[in-house]
């Protein structure tokens, strides 16, 4: 049997029970198979689907044309849409963490993370900033060693890294170093190479400041940390094809998105804005650098929508379809 995908439910009063409905009603009558980790009522309820008990990845097989497989995690407490309680949240956190689990035990080929809302988790003493740094976490439990993840939001035409992420700009400003673009570049460049099959990419990076600093007249962060870093990872790497820091106000110009395979953006809005912007219901969270693989819809928990069935389910359809392409690989 194809080994399915495995979806973690997400925060039960946003979009997720109506995005991952959709996104079954999709896909049921094809080749890409998933279980969702959740409450099995829920999904049946809110996504207006047959729904389905299982305990093992192997029944996905057999039931998936005919019902959305569900891993039992009920909620603590009952759900309302649009209205997150606290008391759910254990049951949000050990969903992500069963996914990992079942993607180190060889018995999913990938996890794909519904919205979660950080706030409401942090309330009960999430320590992490989100999916992102939390997978990490639970991935260098697994390996008994230190992983580099980074954050990658994709589409078919255009991929954009940021270098810092869920930090304020005055925190990415200090966080931003040499080392830290070193890895973010290389962690790129071997996903570029080993998921999409591009030879040698070509990784164009951002200035921080307006013009990239325009010679040192609007701050000096190009020439001080991000030049010297490229120029380092050339001379270490020299099959690396790497751009020099460049505005980030013209980066993603269409004759840009045709001349480089992916852009690194020094802060978490460089990077986000120009793919929100014009693919944001086809755009898929990645995270890079973990040993499975990792996908999620580029979106939050939309709590105005939940219960509404206004949800585009767009962004969580390319995020399926993008892990079953990448962990094919």
């Amino acid at each position: 049997m194809t080994l399915p995908l495995v979806i973690s439910g997400g925060e039960p009063s946003g979009i997720a029970p109506e995005i991952i409905a959709a996104a079954w009603r999709h896909y049921r009558h094809s080749d890409i198979a998933f279980a969702v980790i959740g409450d099995t009522k829920l999904f049946c309820e809110r996504g207006k689907i047959p729904t389905k008990t299982i305990t093992d990845c192997q029944q996905v097989g057999d039931s998936f044309a005919d019902y959305l497989p569900v891993f039992a995690h009920p909620t603590a407490s009952r759900v309302e849409a649009g209205k997150p309680n606290a008391a759910n949240s254990e049951s949000v956190i050990s969903a992500i963490s069963l996914g990992v689990a079942m993607c180190h035990q060889g018995t999913a080929r990938g996890l794909v993370t519904a919205p979660i809302d950080k706030n409401i988790l942090k309330q009960t003493g999430f320590a992490f900033q989100g999916h992102t740094d939390f997978l990490q976490s639970l991935d260098e439990q697994h390996l008994n060693r230190p992983v580099k993840s980074v954050m990658m939001l994709a589409s078919p035409e255009l991929r954009c890294v940021p270098a810092t992420v869920h930090v304020s700009l005055r925190e990415a400003i200090t966080q931003l170093n040499g080392t830290l673009i070193r890895e973010t570049v290389l962690c790129a460049h071997d996903a570029l190479r080993n998921y999409w099959g591009i030879t040698t990419p070509r990784i164009a990076l951002s200035g921080l400041n307006p013009h990239a600093g325009e010679s040192g007249q609007m701050g000096d962060e190009e020439n001080r940390i991000i030049l010297p870093a490229i120029q380092a990872l050339r001379k270490q790497h020299p099959n690396l094809a790497l751009s020099d820091p460049l505005p980030a106000d013209s980066l993603f110009t269409p004759f840009m998105r045709d001349r480089y395979d992916a852009f690194i953006a020094m802060t978490h809005d460089q990077a986000l804005i120009p793919i929100k912007t014009l693919y944001f219901d086809q755009a898929v969270n990645i995270t890079l650098g973990l040993s499975f693989v990792r996908t999620s819809p580029d979106h939050g928990t939309a709590y105005d929508l939940a219960g509404t069935d206004r949800a585009n389910p767009s962004s969580m359809i390319a995020a399926i379809a993008e892990a079953w392409r990448m962990s094919n690989r």
